[in-house]
């Protein structure tokens, strides 16, 4: 009996951990989401101020 609790606990570890590891992934990718939008904006205000 003692082995099914345990693989039932190791298989809601990994799940956990699979949870975690997607969250931060998600942060992570909003992240250089966010660094792209800021690189796009200054690409193009530098874009108009040597048109101005």
């Amino acid at each position: 009996m003692r082995i099914p609790i345990n693989f039932k606990q190791r298989s809601l570890l990994l799940l956990l951990f699979f949870v975690l590891i997607s969250k931060e992934i998600k942060k992570e990718k909003s992240k250089i989401f966010l660094l792209e939008e800021e690189y796009e904006f200054r690409h193009k205000s530098i874009k108009i101020i040597t048109l101005t």
